[in-house]
Order: structure tokens, then sequence, then C-alpha cells
């Protein structure tokens, strides 16, 4: 019998490497892109009871970091910066949350001002 917790995780990683193609394309990840990733790597779908749509937006955060460090990308001046909301302007916008969420106010950094926050300082 499978523990549920390591298939749940490769099902993660599987669904987070499933996107990583549209993320180095230069179109939009859709909606339908994310579920249908979410659908190969869990062997079913949300209405199925395999994932919510709260995990996929969790996702789609694991396959944006392993997609900037796979490029390399970095800031080293405001132009960088730019690349990066173009990338955020192509994901699906989150409109999922908990009640957990709303009540902890847990929301995601948008990967633009998480590019800002970690980055070294910009050079003068």
């Amino acid at each position: 019998m499978t523990d549920l917790f390591p298939a749940a995780e490769r099902a993660d990683h599987h669904a987070a490497r499933l996107l990583l193609p549209h993320l180095a394309s230069s179109e939009p990840i859709t909606r339908r892109a994310l579920n249908e990733a979410m659908v190969a790597a869990y062997g079913g779908s949300d209405a199925d009871g395999r994932w919510t749509q709260r995990e996929s937006f969790e996702v789609l955060e694991h396959a944006l970091a392993l997609h900037l460090r796979r490029t390399g990308t970095t800031l080293s001046s405001f132009s960088d910066v730019t690349g990066i909301i173009g990338l955020k302007e192509r994901l699906p916008t989150q409109t999922v949350r908990s009640e957990e969420q709303l009540d902890w106010q847990q929301f995601s950094t948008p990967i633009d001002i998480a590019a800002c926050l970690t980055s070294r300082p910009f050079p003068s």
C-alpha cells in the first residue's frame, strides 16, 4: 500500500515539472494548463477530490521557483524587473482563498515583488 503523503509529494513535484515548458514559453499560463498538469500528476481532477484549486496555486509557485532557478534569473538592474513583471502577467490570478488563509492573512508574495525583496541591492 502506498503512503498518501509521499504519493502526494511526488504528484506535487511532477505537476510543477509539467508546468516548466509553459513558463519557459512566452504564452500565458492558463487555468486550463494548470488544471491539466494537476490532473496528469494526481491521476484525477479536483472534482474527484484528488487536489484543490489552492493546491494548484501552490504547485504553480513551486514551478515558478524551479523555473527561476533553472533560468538563473537574477536582478542586477531595474530593467531586469521588467522580465519578472512580464512573467507575473502571464500567470492566472489566485482567486481561491481558504477561510484559514483569510483569517491568518496568508497571501503569496507576487513574483515581481519577491524578486525585488530577495535580490541584492542595485548598483549605484
